[in-house]
């Protein structure tokens, strides 16, 4: 994976955790999926049972972090929920260990320049620009939007009227009859 691969394709922390377990990296083995996580916490819970007292391995599980797909453990053993920022800063982290030891695959061609063979014809189809103006897509899209509530008030008008008429026949085919308040 080159370099921009990297920074287009690795959108989240399965594929920072992936990539880094891939090119062995260290710098991502503080980050626990939340399998890992549990994994983890189910070792760390017999191994504290048989050398601590049950309120402080009970303080211990109240401490750690719930619910989350990944988590951070610190040098000090501490968890956190890993979130959005420490994905974006780990990414960073990874992209600087790359950069510095000079280890992203070759790109095939120089910036800028793309090979033929990497070029299918089909893809290329030209764009006709139509010369449109922002008052008319406006005026075109609020008439679709008009006309898709038009068409979901009178879809909702049909129901509620079969509605009735199923009420009302079920109700006359019982011989009971039902009379709306201030009607005759």
């Amino acid at each position: 994976m080159n370099r921009q691969e990297f920074v287009d394709d690795v959108i989240g922390w399965i594929d920072l955790l992936d990539f880094c377990y891939e090119k062995d990296i260290r710098v991502c083995d503080h980050i626990y999926s939340e399998e890992s996580f549990d994994d983890y916490v189910n070792g760390e819970l017999g191994e504290r049972a048989r050398d601590e007292n049950w309120e402080d391995v009970r303080s211990w599980l109240n401490e750690l972090p719930n619910g989350y797909d990944y988590y951070i453990k610190d040098d000090y053993d501490d968890w956190f929920p890993a979130d959005d920022g420490e994905f974006v800063s780990l990414k960073e982290e990874v992209l600087d260990y790359m950069d510095g030891n000079d280890l992203w695959d070759e790109d095939e061609y120089a910036e800028g320049e793309e090979s033929e063979e990497h070029i299918d014809p089909e893809d290329e189809v030209p764009v006709e620009e139509e010369g449109v103006t922002f008052a008319e897509l406006f005026t075109i899209c609020s008439s679709q939007v008009q006309k898709l509530e038009n068409d979901k008030i009178r879809d909702a008008s049909a129901a509620e009227l079969e509605e009735a008429a199923a009420f009302d026949e079920l109700f006359a085919s019982s011989g009971i009859a039902v009379t709306v308040e201030g009607s005759i």
